[in-house]
């Protein structure tokens, strides 16, 4: 019988990049994919659950989905995250509360009551079966990048591995995070982001990809069996590394004693 996977957030490049790891090779006769997103992938022959993870009923509502399916799902990813405030050393000041608030939102209570409904989804199976919650991150949690409110909800989403892993541990479902990396996209290539001075900080000297955060994601799904509990850091050693930011506020001309005029006096 064919284990299926849940992935939320399945419509972006990672998760896109997941849903074409489980179609290879010996991996297609062993998993099932479904997708639940806010939109639809353009190409994909996945199941797919439209789904807003900022809205409690449409969250509740998606799992209602699930249960009554003839669908088994084994496996849960979370992989929506999305940043709302503007890099750099002025994010402190003009950031606004309302940012603040999309951002824990989306990054934190959304994807924290979806693992908890996903989670209790997963206790009841049959001896021996394998469950798995994985929850994806990011290096902001742990290196300094000048996003400090996304790094903080991020920083939330590692904290709650452990304690899931010690409360859903027990019944047999493994808990455990991967932390990624800066990753070189169509989109975050429009971001504010020095990816040459990146690249040279990263002790592999070259980025995470797509397909290379998917195969680490589908490692602890599939392989990592004896894993729980755990944040696998996904980043090509950008993270052994904590200058990065540097490289970033000096391309936009910031240095770390630089910032806001108004605040310049009080700068140590």
């Amino acid at each position: 019988m064919k284990e299926t996977v849940l992935i939320a957030g399945g419509s972006g490049y990672v998760g896109q990049a997941l849903c074409k790891s489980f179609a290879e090779g010996a991996y297609k006769d062993r998993y099932d994919v479904i997708i639940a997103d806010i939109k639809r992938p353009e190409s994909n022959e996945n199941r797919f659950y439209k789904f807003d993870i900022t809205k409690r009923k449409s969250v509740e509502r998606l799992v209602k989905k699930i249960k009554k399916s003839k669908d088994r799902v084994f496996h849960f990813v979370n992989l929506i995250g999305a940043m709302f405030e503007k890099q750099g050393l002025t994010s402190m000041e003009n950031t606004s509360y309302n940012q603040i608030c999309d951002t824990i939102n989306l990054n934190v209570t959304g994807a924290l009551y979806l693992a908890k409904l996903m989670g209790e989804y997963l206790i009841p199976h049959e001896k021996g079966e394998d469950r798995s919650l994985t929850m994806v991150s990011s290096i902001n949690a742990r290196v300094g990048l000048s996003i400090p409110f996304y790094s903080a909800a991020k920083a939330a989403i590692e904290g709650y591995v452990k304690p899931a892993t010690l409360d859903l541990g027990r019944y047999g479902v493994r808990v455990n995070g991967a932390s990624l990396g800066t990753i070189q996209t169509e989109e975050t290539l429009k971001q504010q982001k020095n990816f040459v001075e990146r690249e040279k900080s990263a002790a592999l000297r070259r980025l995470t990809t797509p397909e290379g955060a998917a195969k680490s994601i589908r490692a602890l799904i599939n392989d990592l069996k004896c894993t729980a509990g755990h944040i696998l850091v996904v980043d090509c050693g950008q993270s052994a590394n904590g200058s990065q930011s540097l490289f970033d506020q000096t391309r936009r001309g910031e240095t770390p004693s630089s910032g806001p005029e108004k605040y310049k006096k009080y700068m140590l």
